[in-house]
């Protein structure tokens, strides 16, 4: 577990923050686009959060590595997302 929570905070915070602009695109009182908006502009703080923390920990090559193996692993190779 992180000594930090922003992590986790960021995560939760995204989940409530999607599902809200559900429930407001599902009662249409916002539109397909302005749902589409909102769900990447969530997705994208809730990165910065991540990339921030991932940075903070000199981890961010380590990150990249692993994220790229796993896309090979997947893309190239084939081989099972549960078996990753």
């Amino acid at each position: 577990t992180s000594d930090r929570l922003s992590v986790q905070i960021a995560a939760l915070t995204v989940v409530q923050l999607a599902a809200f602009g559900m429930t407001l695109r599902r009662k249409r009182i916002i539109s397909p686009m302005e749902g589409v908006f909102l769900y990447s502009l969530v997705l994208g703080m809730g990165m910065l959060v991540i990339i921030d923390d991932i940075l903070r920990r000199s981890f961010f090559h380590l990150a990249i590595c692993l994220g790229n193996a796993t896309a090979v692993l997947r893309m190239n190779l084939g081989m099972n997302k549960y078996f990753i």
